[in-house]
C-alpha cells in the first residue's frame, strides 16, 4: 500500500500517536504488519464472526506466526473470570 502526502503535510510518523489495525483477515494482517506505521493489532469475536472464522483459537494462532513481534490484542467470550482467564491462556 502506497500513501501519498501533500509536501509540507505532516507524516504519521511525526506524531506521538500508535496505529493499530483492526480487522480478522489474515491475509491484510500479514500485508499491513510490513507498513512500519502499523505498531500492533487488535481483533474481536464480531469482526472474525464477519471474516468467517469459525476456529478462533487456530485464528489466533496464525495471527501470532503472521506478527510474532507486534502487540495483537484478542478479546475473550465471558463474563466470569475464571472462564475469561482460561480463554486467555
Amino acid at each position: 500500500m502506497v500513501r501519498k502526502f501533500m509536501p509540507n503535510q505532516r507524516q504519521p510518523s511525526d506524531l506521538n500517536i500508535k496505529i493499530f489495525a483492526d480487522g480478522a483477515d489474515l491475509d491484510g494482517i500479514r500485508e499491513m504488519a510490513g507498513d512500519p506505521m502499523i505498531k500492533g493489532f487488535t481483533t474481536n469475536p464480531t469482526l472474525m464472526r464477519k471474516a468467517g472464522v469459525e476456529d478462533y483459537k487456530a485464528f489466533a494462532l496464525e495471527a501470532l506466526k503472521i506478527v510474532p513481534v507486534l502487540p495483537i490484542s484478542f478479546e475473550v467470550f465471558a463474563d466470569d473470570f475464571d472462564e475469561m482467564e482460561r480463554q486467555a491462556l
